[in-house]
């Protein structure tokens, strides 16, 4: 018996918060997104393969990821943007898991750490998926010694369940769980 891969959600237009706009890429953000993809220390943690941390791997990321969007199939993953400065902050997405549960990442360029960007996308994203998508457990899976992205899930409420394996990952990570009560 084989299991129905989960239903993708389907990605809206923006989400708003405070100072961010978490919003659908658009061709205009190839600049900022490809200095993002290509800046060592931002990439640090991310699991995408070295030839996707290349201007013309965030090129052909970008693309399929506006391809995608309204397809039966969407890439959910949303630029963040500082709504003073219109600015490109970092991105972040959902992976569904199943029927409730669901993955996010989060993301924010290096010269922006530690202003609460990264806080501000995970609660946002987390509460959009409770709220809108029916989720009723949201996880973040993050390598050992990325603590500052163990903080900002703990900051948001999400509980640390120890070391996982993960298939569509390739060493054990954290998996921090926030359910909705």
């Amino acid at each position: 018996m084989t299991s129905t891969p989960p239903r993708p959600y389907p990605v809206p237009a923006s989400i708003a918060s405070e100072r961010l706009l978490l919003r659908r890429f658009r061709p205009g953000d190839l600049a900022p997104f490809t200095r993002f993809m290509t800046h060592p220390e931002a990439t640090r943690y991310l699991t995408f393969p070295e030839e996707m941390k290349s201007a013309d791997g965030a090129r052909r990321l970008l693309e399929s990821t506006l391809d995608a969007y309204d397809t039966e199939a969407p890439l959910f993953v949303l630029a963040a943007e500082d709504t003073a400065l219109q600015a490109f902050v970092g991105c972040c997405g959902v992976n569904p898991l199943d029927a409730r549960s669901a993955e996010i990442f989060y993301t924010v360029m290096p010269a922006l750490w530690g202003q609460g960007f990264a806080t501000e996308i995970t609660r946002t994203l987390t509460a959009y998926l409770f709220e809108q998508a029916g989720v009723v457990e949201v996880k973040a899976f993050i390598a050992p010694e990325h603590e500052a992205s163990k903080r900002v899930a703990v900051k948001v409420g999400f509980q640390d369940t120890g070391l996982v394996e993960n298939a569509h990952l390739a060493d054990p990570m954290h998996q921090y769980v926030f359910t909705r009560g």
